[in-house]
């Protein structure tokens, strides 16, 4: 939504150590840049392995690589991209620009598979906010016992203590439900967890990216990332177009988003993903679309003053 490279690596190919938690299973810290040349240059040396991360095992043997190899302006030629439309109430704006971004990989020979269909079940979405806050109290209570500091030994029931005692400050426009659901949830060690977690992992790799990738022999998928930035609003809260991020951040896999244009000024996202560490192929075809297309300079031009 700011007309930016954003780089998701497979969750633990980033160090995770020190970084302020969310869901153990998803959070991947990875560059934010200018270009596509900027994050294959900043993920060549952000990764690494950890042997303090939960990953560590799998990202053994698939770290130390140098990304900038990929950096090819004729990375689309010959590569199978598969086509997904997860957004429910994509504007017609929205979807123009993703149909054009879809035929400029195509003319830039690249073979494009579409009517790709993936279903999680009808229980999915609700699992998979539920499993997150799981999740964020375990991992934020592990965080905030590890600081150095006064809040050392904090945990989340007292964060949200604190905030109804400071709710004239803290709690002035928004609420704090998502704290109070988190401090709800089952644990970490309990098997309600393991089963849904299980669950979403099978829909997401084996029954998900895994599948679609296998089943049509892809390179990567591409989807468009979000419609443009709503204004914030502090009675109705966000309008939203719905997001293309969920699929690649349960599975723990890739993503990138690159810039496809604007509307009405407002940049909006085309974003590519793929299987796990696959994070040189999602780099190629981003880095040949961008080339291709030129739409973030195109766009800081459009916008200069």
């Amino acid at each position: 939504m700011n007309g930016v490279v954003g780089l998701k690596p497979t969750v633990g190919l980033v160090s995770r150590t020190h970084v302020v938690p969310l869901a153990s299973s998803q959070d991947s810290p990875g560059p934010i840049t200018k270009s596509i040349t900027d994050a294959a240059h900043m993920l060549t040396v952000m990764q690494g392995v950890d042997s303090k991360d939960p990953a560590f095992e799998s990202v053994k043997g698939n770290a130390q690589k140098d990304y900038t190899h990929h950096l090819k302006k004729d990375g689309l030629k010959g590569k199978r991209i598969g086509i997904f439309q997860p957004l429910d109430k994509m504007s017609p704006a929205n979807l123009a620009l993703f149909n054009q971004a879809v035929s400029d990989m195509n003319a830039a020979g690249a073979e494009v598979i579409e009517g790709l269909e993936w279903s999680g079940g009808d229980q999915f979405q609700q699992l998979s906010v539920m499993l997150l806050l799981m999740e964020f109290k375990h991992e934020l209570n592990a965080y905030l016992a590890d600081l150095p500091n006064a809040l050392a030994g904090k945990t989340l029931e007292d964060l949200i203590a604190f905030n109804v005692a400071h709710k004239d400050k803290e709690m002035k426009y928004f609420d704090q439900q998502l704290l109070q659901l988190s401090q709800q949830q089952a644990d970490v060690e309990s098997e309600q967890y393991q089963q849904i977690k299980t669950l979403l992992q099978s829909q997401t790799h084996e029954k998900g990216i895994d599948a679609l990738m296998a089943a049509h022999d892809l390179d990567v998928i591409v989807a468009p990332t979000v419609g443009p930035a709503w204004m914030t609003d502090w009675i109705y809260g966000d309008k939203s177009d719905g997001n293309s991020s969920f699929l690649a951040a349960i599975a723990g896999y890739p993503n990138i988003t690159v810039s496809m244009g604007n509307i009405h000024g407002m940049p909006v996202g085309l974003s590519i993903f793929s299987g796990a560490f696959q994070e040189a192929a999602i780099i190629e075809v981003a880095y040949a679309y961008e080339q291709l297309t030129q739409h973030r300079v195109n766009n800081e031009k459009h916008l200069a003053f």
